[in-house]
């Protein structure tokens, strides 16, 4: 069996409860607890690896080429 195998870690997890509490598999089995399945908030995704919404490509719309009027030139004798 893999060791990452969900009914291995089970059992794993089973065989370490009847070792730390002395106790039989039906009592290790009852005090085992499942795992909790990860949130949804914590995901791993990199912002690199999203794709990007339409928000981000509207700011980057927002970011054209200057025009002659927003070049800054500096006034004679300023």
């Amino acid at each position: 069996m893999a060791k990452i195998c969900t009914v291995f870690l089970k059992e794993k997890r089973i065989r370490d409860l009847m070792a730390e509490f002395n106790c039989s598999y039906k009592k290790a089995l009852m005090l085992y607890v499942p795992p909790s399945p990860p949130s949804p908030n914590t995901k791993n995704d990199s912002p690199l690896l999203t794709q990007p919404t339409s928000e981000n490509e509207s700011s980057q719309q927002d970011k054209q080429i200057p025009g002659p009027n927003d070049v800054y030139t500096p006034r004679p004798g300023a």
